[in-house]
C-alpha cells in the first residue's frame, strides 16, 4: 500500500468512522492511478530476469573495497592527529595554552 494512502487512512480514521467509510468507497479507483514501484536494472528491463527468462549478470563489485576503506580511514585519523599535534605545539610556543598552568 502506498505510504501516502496509509497516512490519509490513519488521518481519516482519527477524524470519524464515517469519513473512513467514505474513503474506502473511493480508495479502489485511486489505487489504479498510483504507479507501482519496481526494480529496474541498468539494461532497462524490470526485475531480476531478462525478457528471455535468463538471470541478469552479476553486479559490478569494487575490488579491494574493504582495504580501500581501511586505508582512507587510517590516513584520515593520522592526518587529524598530526594537525592536532602541530596545533598544540603552536599554542605552547606562543604561550597561549601551557599545560603546566592548569
Amino acid at each position: 500500500m502506498h505510504l501516502l494512502t496509509v497516512f490519509i487512512v490513519a488521518y481519516l480514521a482519527m477524524l470519524d468512522r464515517s469519513a473512513c467509510r467514505f474513503w474506502n468507497m473511493y480508495r479502489t479507483p485511486l489505487r489504479h492511478r498510483i504507479k507501482q514501484r519496481s526494480i529496474q536494472c541498468y539494461s532497462g528491463e524490470e526485475g531480476s530476469t531478462m525478457s528471455t527468462g535468463a538471470l541478469h549478470g552479476r553486479p559490478h563489485i569494487t575490488p579491494f573495497g574493504a582495504v580501500k576503506v581501511l586505508a582512507i580511514v587510517s590516513a584520515t585519523i593520522f592526518c587529524g592527529a598530526m594537525i592536532s599535534k602541530k596545533g598544540a605545539e603552536f599554542l605552547e610556543e606562543n604561550d597561549i595554552f601551557v599545560p603546566d598552568d592548569d
